[in-house]
C-alpha cells in the first residue's frame, strides 16, 4: 500500500475527544508507514499518535519522521531496546486524552475503527475496554485468512457480561486483539502497566486485569487487520510467530497468569463469575472461598489433558499447612493429607509442544539433535583445553619451586638483619613509605610483614571497593551508587544489601551486590571502603554510640577508608561534633555537598567541599514544553528528635493547591515517585484522590522501582519541578528546569545557601503560603546555571581518584 498524500491542517470537530493512539515500534520499517497511514486515515480526526521507538536499528525513525508534517504524530526515541512492556510502560506515561488506543507497527486499521468503536462506548460507562474482530494480512497486506482457519472461532466472541470474559480467559485462552482495544485513559491509570516478566502474553495479562473490575465491550466487525508473518525471509519475526521458542514461552507464561489469576479479584465478581463450579456452592465464608479458589486452581484448562495444576497443589499445600483451613478440607470438601499424596502422583504439565502438531514435534527432535553435537563438540574442545592447561600448571609448579627456593633464601637473609641496629632506626622511615604509598601505618605484627609483600611481584588484579550505603530503594542514592561505578570502570564495587535489590543494579557489570551479614569480613578484605549516602551523619544522644560505633569500625578496619557525598547534621551537641573530629582524622578523605558541613572540620586537609555527585550525573536535557514534575512524599511517621509529621495537612494541602494552579496555568504536571518504602506512592495516591477528574487529565504518575530512565524521562523536557526530595531538586537544576524547593531538613537548606538561591518555602511556612503566589515566582524565575555546578561535582572523586585513577 502506498502511503496517502500528507494533510495540511487538521480540523478537529467540537463533539469529538481527544483519542491517544499509542504505537510502540522495533524495527518494522517495512510495515510502519501503512500502519501509521491507517491511523491519520481515520475518520475520527481528533486523535494524536504517539510512536515509542524501541531502539529500532533500521530505518524506523526516518519513515515516522516523513510522517511528522501532520501535526498529530509525535515520535520518542528510546536509547536502547527495553523489550515491547517496558516501551509500552513509557508510552503510557506520555498519555494526556481522555481515551487511549493502541496499533501494533505492523497491524493496520480499517477507516472507521476508531468511530465505531466510539459509538458503540457512548452509552456504556461500565465497560473497561472495547475490541473488534479482526482480519489476518501477510506481510505484503494479502488476505490470509485462509490460513488462520482455526482463529476466527477463538477471536470473534461476543460475549456481554464480566462473568462470561472471566470464564473465558480461565477455561480456555485470550481472545482480544491487541490492535483494536479502545479504553478510557482512567482505566489504564487503574490497572497500570504492562508486566515486564511477559513477552508472549503481556496484553492478555492486562485484559484479564481489566475483566476483574470492568467489563469489555466487542463491536462484532473486522476493523482492523492483523499481521501474521508467513515467509521465510528474515522479516519473518514478530513476537506472536508460532515458533517452538514462543509457543514454550507462551505456554509458562499462561500457566503463570493463571497461577494468580484470583488475586485480587473482588470476592462479589468471584461469586458472580465462579460459583458455579464451586465443589460446595453454598461457600461464603473467607477460609470456604479460599478452597473454594484453590480446587479451582486444581482445575485445567477446557482442553488440557491433565486433571491437576501446579498451582492449584501449591495453593492446596498453603491451606494443609493451616490447620483450621486443613480441618475445613478434610470436613467438608472430603480432601485429606492422603489424597493430596494421591493428588501429586498426576501428570502436571500439559506441554503443548510435545502434545501438538507433528512438525513442531520434529522441529523438537532436531533442536535437540543440534544441541547434542554442539555439545559433544564443546566437549572435545574442553578436554583439548585441560591438557593445555595441564601443561601451564606443571610449569608454574617448577616455578613455584624455584621461588621457594629463592624466598627461602631471602627470609635467612632478613632473619639476620632483623637484629641488626640498622633495622631498628630504620622503622621510622619504613612506616612513613607505608603512608606515602597510601597504607595508614598500622603496624598490626610489624612492618617486616610489608616488606615481604613488597617483594611479590605485582599481579593484574583489579581493585575491588566496599560501598557502605544505607539503602532504601530511593532514585537519589541508586543514581549515587551508578555514579560511582560508572566513574571507575576499572575498579570492582561490593554492596552489601537485604532482600529487594535483586535486579536493581543487574545492568551495572562491575557491581556485585553480598549479603548485609559479609559487611565485617568485606571491610577488612577490600581494597577500600566508600561511606555514601547524603544524610549518614544526623546524630542525636539516642543514636550516638550504635552509629559511632559503626563509623569507627570502617576507620580502624578498612584498608583505606573514604566519605563521598555527604552532610553533617543535625547534631545534638558540641560532644558529637568533637568525637566526629577526632575520627574523621583517621580517615583517607571525606568530601562533604555544602560549605556549612566542611567548615565545621577546619584544620582537616583530608576533609573538602564540591557540589553534590548528581549535580554531575549525565542529564539529557530536551526542549522544554510546558510540563512540571512535582516530587511528593509522606510525612507519615517521621516522629522522633527531628520529627515532621506534625506539618503533615499542611503539606497535602499546599501540594494540592500547586498541582492545582500548574494545571491552571495549561501545564501537564507529572507526579513522581523516588521511593516506594519510604511512602511516595501513597502521597501521590492521596493527592490523585483529592483532584477533580478534569484536573486528573493533565496529570500522569512516574515510579522508579529498576530503572532510573522511568523517572528521569519527566525531568528531560520539564519547564520547571517543585521538589520536596532533595536529590529532586538537585536533577531539577542539573535537567535545566526551573525549582521550587519545599525545605524539610537541614541538607536541603544549607546547601540551597550555598546556590544564593531565595526562592524556596520551609515545611513551618506552608500552612501560610500562597501556593498560587509561589508557583508564579517559580514560572518567571530564571533556571540555575548547571554547569558550573557540574564541574564542581567532579571535586567529590578527589580523594578517590588518587587511589583508582592513578
Amino acid at each position: 500500500m502506498g502511503r496517502p498524500a500528507a494533510p495540511g491542517r487538521i480540523e478537529r470537530t467540537v463533539n469529538e475527544p481527544r483519542i491517544d493512539v499509542l504505537m510502540v515500534n522495533c524495527n518494522h520499517e517495512s510495515t510502519l508507514a501503512e500502519s501509521i497511514a491507517s491511523v491519520l486515515g481515520q475518520t475520527w480526526k481528533n486523535l494524536r499518535l504517539i510512536v515509542v521507538d524501541d531502539g529500532s536499528t533500521d530505518g524506523s525513525c526516518a519513515v515516522v519522521e516523513s510522517f511528522m508534517d501532520d501535526p498529530r504524530v509525535e515520535l520518542h526515541r528510546l536509547p536502547e531496546n527495553r523489550h515491547i512492556c517496558a516501551a509500552t510502560n513509557y508510552g503510557f506515561s506520555l498519555v494526556r486524552a481522555e481515551w487511549l488506543a493502541r496499533i501494533d507497527s505492523d497491524d493496520v486499521w480499517y477507516p472507521e475503527r476508531l468511530e465505531r468503536q466510539m459509538a458503540a462506548l457512548a452509552a456504556r460507562p461500565d465497560v473497561g475496554a472495547c475490541f473488534s474482530w479482526c482480519d489476518f494480512i501477510d506481510e505484503g497486506g494479502r488476505d490470509v485468512r485462509d490460513l488462520a482457519a482455526d482463529l476466527p472461532e477463538a477471536l470473534e466472541p461476543a460475549y456481554a457480561t464480566q462473568r462470561e470474559w472471566l470464564r473465558h480467559f480461565y477455561y480456555r485462552c485470550n481472545c482480544l486483539i491487541h490492535s483494536s482495544v479502545l479504553m478510557r485513559t482512567s482505566v489504564m491509570r487503574e490497572t497500570g502497566g504492562f508486566e515486564l516478566a511477559y513477552r508472549q502474553l503481556h496484553d492478555f495479562d492486562y485484559w484479564v486485569r481489566i475483566a476483574k473490575r470492568r467489563n469489555i465491550l466487542m463491536v462484532p466487525e473486522r476493523l482492523v487487520a492483523m499481521r501474521k508473518f508467513v515467509g521465510d525471509g528474515a522479516t519473518n519475526e514478530n513476537a506472536s510467530r508460532a515458533n517452538l521458542r514462543n509457543i514454550t514461552r507462551t505456554f509458562n507464561e499462561y500457566l503463570d497468569i493463571r497461577a494468580h489469576f484470583f488475586d485480587d479479584m473482588p470476592e462479589e465478581v468471584f461469586l458472580e463469575a465462579f460459583r458455579e463450579d464451586f465443589v460446595r456452592p453454598d461457600s461464603s465464608s473467607p477460609d470456604e472461598l479460599a478452597c473454594e479458589r484453590a480446587l479451582l486452581l486444581c482445575r485445567p484448562q477446557d482442553d488440557w489433558d491433565v486433571s491437576v495444576t501446579p498451582a492449584g497443589l501449591r495453593a492446596l499445600k498453603a491451606l494443609l499447612a493451616n490447620d483450621r483451613t486443613r480441618r475445613l478440607l478434610e470436613t467438608r470438601y472430603d480432601l485429606t493429607v492422603q489424597r493430596f499424596y494421591e493428588m501429586a502422583t498426576e501428570h502436571l504439565y500439559n506441554d503443548l509442544v510435545v502434545k501438538s502438531d507433528t512438525r513442531f514435534q520434529v522441529e523438537l527432535v532436531g533442536a535437540l539433535r543440534a544441541e547434542g553435537d554442539q555439545l559433544r563438540a564443546a566437549v572435545d574442545a574442553l578436554n583439548a583445553e585441560i591438557e593445555s592447561l595441564r601443561g601451564h600448571v606443571r610449569a608454574l609448579e617448577d616455578l613455584v619451586s624455584r621461588r621457594d627456593g629463592e624466598l627461602s633464601s631471602l627470609r635467612a637473609e632478613m632473619d639476620g638483619m632483623r637484629g641488626s641496629s640498622s633495622w631498628r632506626v630504620t622503622r621510622p622511615l619504613r612506616a612513613l613509605g607505608s603512608i606515602l604509598h597510601g597504607g595508614r601505618g598500622r603496624d598490626s605484627g610489624g612492618a617486616e610483614g610489608d616488606a615481604v609483600s613488597a617483594l611479590a611481584p605485582a599481579g593484574p588484579a583489579r581493585p575491588r571497593v566496599l560501598v557502605q550505603a544505607h539503602l532504601s530503594g530511593n532514585l537519589g542514592d541508586d543514581l549515587f551508587v551508578r555514579a560511582l561505578c560508572e566513574r571507575y570502570p576499572g575498579a570492582d564495587f561490593l554492596l552489601c544489601v537485604d532482600g529487594g535489590y535483586e535486579g536493581r543494579f543487574s545492568d551495572i557489570a562491575n557491581l556485585e551486590l553480598h549479603p548485609v551479614e559479609e559487611f565485617g569480613t568485606l571491610v577488612s578484605t577490600a581494597d577500600a571502603a566508600v561511606h555514601i549516602s547524603g544524610s549518614c551523619f544526623i546524630r542525636d544522644r539516642e543514636n550516638f554510640d550504635a552509629f559511632f560505633a559503626a563509623d569507627s569500625f570502617l576507620a580502624d578496619h578498612a584498608r583505606r577508608s573514604y566519605v563521598i557525598g555527604a552532610n553533617f547534621g543535625p547534631y545534638e551537641d558540641e560532644g558529637i561534633l568533637e568525637a566526629y573530629r577526632e575520627l574523621f582524622a583517621r580517615y583517607d578523605g571525606i568530601v562533604f555537598r555544602d560549605r556549612y558541613s566542611a567548615g565545621l572540620f577546619p584544620g582537616l586537609a583530608n576533609v573538602a567541599y564540591a557540589p553534590d555527585v548528581l549535580f554531575g550525573y549525565p542529564a539529557t536535557v530536551r526542549e522544554k514544553r510546558r510540563s512540571a514534575v512535582v516530587c511528593p512524599i509522606s510525612l507519615e511517621g517521621r516522629d522522633g528528635t527531628f520529627g515532621i509529621s506534625g506539618y503533615a495537612a499542611a503539606y497535602r494541602s499546599f501540594s494540592l493547591a500547586a498541582i492545582r494552579a500548574l494545571v491552571a496555568r495549561g501545564y501537564e504536571v507529572t507526579l513522581a515517585s523516588f521511593n516506594e518504602s519510604q511512602g511516595d506512592e501513597r502521597a501521590i495516591e492521596a493527592l490523585l484522590a483529592e483532584l477533580t477528574e478534569r484536573e486528573r487529565e493533565r496529570v500522569t504518575c512516574v515510579r522508579y522501582r529498576t530503572r532510573p530512565e522511568e523517572v528521569l524521562s519527566a525531568f528531560e523536557d520539564a519547564e520547571c519541578v517543585v521538589a520536596t526530595r532533595f536529590h529532586a531538586m538537585v536533577l531539577g537544576i542539573a535537567h535545566g528546569c526551573r525549582v521550587l524547593p519545599i525545605v524539610y531538613d537541614q541538607k536541603t537548606e544549607k546547601v540551597l545557601e550555598d546556590l544564593a538561591r531565595p526562592l524556596a518555602v520551609r515545611l513551618d511556612e506552608l500552612a501560610s503560603a500562597d501556593a498560587g503566589a509561589l508557583v508564579e515566582r517559580l514560572l518567571a524565575s530564571d533556571p540555575i546555571d548547571a554547569a558550573p555546578l557540574a564541574a564542581g561535582a567532579e571535586g567529590q572523586f578527589q580523594f578517590l581518584d588518587r587511589l583508582l585513577r592513578r
